[in-house]
């Protein structure tokens, strides 16, 4: 079975992946996010993440996973969970509020 280099589409994917966070970044409100802008943040995230698992997995399975990519993968997951974490909690609040 011939090996099928995916790299480019990693790239391509990556770079989409990270144009939509500098969006989200430029067009937020850092000081008072909405649980909309909480909601995308975090999605966005998963997304970069995904595409970091799959550049890793395609890196382990060509033999050249590296510590560093190893490493800025672990960072990325942190990222996400803190980016969730965050959209829960704005969301927790949002309907506390509403309840009141």
């Amino acid at each position: 079975m011939a090996k099928i280099d995916r790299t480019e589409e990693i790239e391509e994917i990556a770079d989409l992946a990270e144009a939509v966070m500098e969006l989200l970044e430029e067009e937020g409100e850092p000081e008072a996010p909405d649980l909309d802008q909480v909601i995308l943040d975090a999605l966005a995230r998963q997304n970069v993440f995904n595409v970091e698992v799959v550049s890793a997995m395609a890196a382990l399975t060509a033999g050249k996973l590296g510590q560093s990519q190893f490493d800025a993968l672990i960072k990325e997951m942190r990222q996400v969970h803190h980016a969730v974490m965050d959209a829960v909690s704005l969301w927790a609040e949002t309907k506390s509020a509403e309840d009141d």
